[in-house]
């Protein structure tokens, strides 16, 4: 009765943006990426100076608090692509230990995935994702961010990540990145 329809993906739009620091355009969407986690971004330069040990992927608070940096990947409706955050992920200290050896030494840390909980308020949530619980998951490439799953089949960002969003949530979002403009094509 009903005929499949095959779609190409020549056929699906694909998105692209222009970065506000290079200028220049990119493919896919701009991702919603964090420089620290949020109990370190909040500290005074005093503070963060005394108290903590940051890298780009990986950051130390008090001797007491690990992070690594993540991506969090939501597909979007329509689209090849999906829409990334780039959360911090708190773990323990164990876990963050052989993580940094993998990152730093390409050494398996024994492990392809670990519990953990976001460490960024995302905006437009109705329900906060700081402290949210998650499973870190190792990637296959070693030149790339571990990935996040959110286990909290209640809050918003599992039902996103799960079922994917609207571009129109996606502009929303893209709107707190200053400076970068959506070009769909």
């Amino acid at each position: 009765m009903f005929q499949s329809v095959k779609i190409s993906e020549q056929q699906i739009p694909r998105m692209r943006y222009r970065c506000p620091s290079c200028t220049e355009t990119h493919e896919g969407f701009p991702a919603l990426a964090y420089s620290l986690p949020d109990p370190i971004f909040h500290l005074t330069p005093e503070e963060r100076e005394a108290r903590t040990v940051v890298s780009t992927d990986l950051c130390i608070l008090d001797d007491a608090r690990y992070f690594i940096r993540c991506v969090l990947s939501v597909p979007v409706e329509g689209y090849v692509e999906d829409f990334e955050y780039g959360p911090w992920v708190e773990v323990g200290a164990d876990d963050f230990s052989r993580y940094s050896v993998w990152f730093n030494l390409g050494v398996s840390p024994g492990w392809q995935s670990v519990k953990g909980r976001i460490a960024n308020a995302f905006p437009e949530m109705e329900q906060t994702t700081l402290g949210l619980e998650c499973t870190v998951i190792l990637p296959d490439d070693d030149d790339q961010r571990p990935f996040v799953q959110v286990h909290d089949i209640g809050h918003p960002l599992y039902d996103e990540q799960l079922n994917g969003m609207q571009l129109v949530r996606v502009t929303e979002l893209v709107a707190h990145l200053k400076g970068f403009v959506l070009i769909l094509g």
